[in-house]
C-alpha cells in the first residue's frame, strides 16, 4: 500500500453569500474536502475564526473589510488550497444612504433612502 492521496477540498456554496463589512457575519461553507482544513479565507484576510463541522462543512465568522467588495472564500487542507468559483463568492454590502441636499426646516417631513446594493429593499423612512 502507498501514500494514501489527498484530494483538493472543493466549496460548492455558501449560507449567506452576503454581509456587513463589519465582519463578525456566520457563513456556512458548504462542499468537499474538508477534514483537517488549517485556513479559511475570505479573499486575502484569514476568517475571524472556524470550525470543521465535518468533510463537507466548514463554519466560519467574516473578517471585517474596508469597502463593500466581492471576495473569494478559499479553505486550505492537506490537499491544497480549493480553486475560486462562482460558488465560492463572497459579497460584502454596502450602503447608499440619500436624503435631503440642504437644511430642512424644523417641522417639516423630509425621507431618507437607503439602498444595500446587492441585498435587500429596506422601507423609506420618514421623519418629521
Amino acid at each position: 500500500m502507498g501514500t494514501p492521496v489527498s484530494t483538493v477540498a472543493t466549496v460548492d456554496r455558501l449560507s449567506p453569500a452576503r454581509g456587513m463589512p463589519t465582519g463578525g457575519e456566520y457563513v456556512t461553507i458548504h462542499g468537499t474536502g474538508f477534514t483537517g482544513a488549517t485556513a479559511v479565507m475570505f479573499g486575502t484576510i484569514p476568517a475571524s475564526s472556524f470550525e470543521v463541522g465535518s468533510d463537507s462543512d466548514i463554519v466560519s465568522y467574516t473578517p471585517a473589510v474596508d469597502t463593500p467588495q466581492v471576495v473569494d472564500v478559499t479553505v486550505t487542507t492537506p490537499g491544497g488550497t480549493t480553486a475560486t468559483s462562482p460558488s465560492s463568492k463572497y459579497t460584502y454590502l454596502g450602503l447608499i444612504i440619500t436624503g435631503p441636499e440642504s437644511p430642512v426646516p424644523p417641522n417639516t417631513p423630509y425621507t431618507y433612502s437607503v439602498t444595500i446594493p446587492g441585498g435587500p429593499t429596506l422601507p423609506t423612512p420618514t421623519w418629521t
